[in-house]
């Protein structure tokens, strides 16, 4: 587990930058991948004929971390905007600000 929460702590600068070169959808789309493969590796997989090997589980915890922090880094602003704007009615971007000023 201890993995997992290391690579999070790693992965959240790396995808902070990630999303600077390209679209926050395909990084949203790329780090859900990232983890349906990890979630495959963590697990014995009949489907895969993966063995129960520490590790290839350590390698999954490892791309489950990162695949974790692409979608913290992701969803995390827009969770906060929408609860400046619905509970404390604060506008989200400047454009909105220019529009309400008199």
């Amino acid at each position: 587990m201890a993995v997992c929460a290391m690579m999070s702590t790693v992965g959240s600068p790396l995808a902070g930058c990630f999303y600077q070169v390209i679209n926050k959808k395909m990084g949203l789309l790329f780090s859900i991948v990232l983890c349906s493969v990890a979630l495959f590796l963590i697990g014995p997989s009949p489907t895969l004929h993966l063995p129960e090997n520490i590790g290839i589980i350590i390698m999954g915890l490892a791309l489950l971390g990162l695949g974790k922090s692409g979608i913290t880094v992701t969803i995390v602003p827009e969770l906060l905007e929408s609860i400046q704007e619905e509970v404390y009615k604060i506008p989200r971007d400047e454009k909105t600000i220019e529009s309400r000023t008199p």
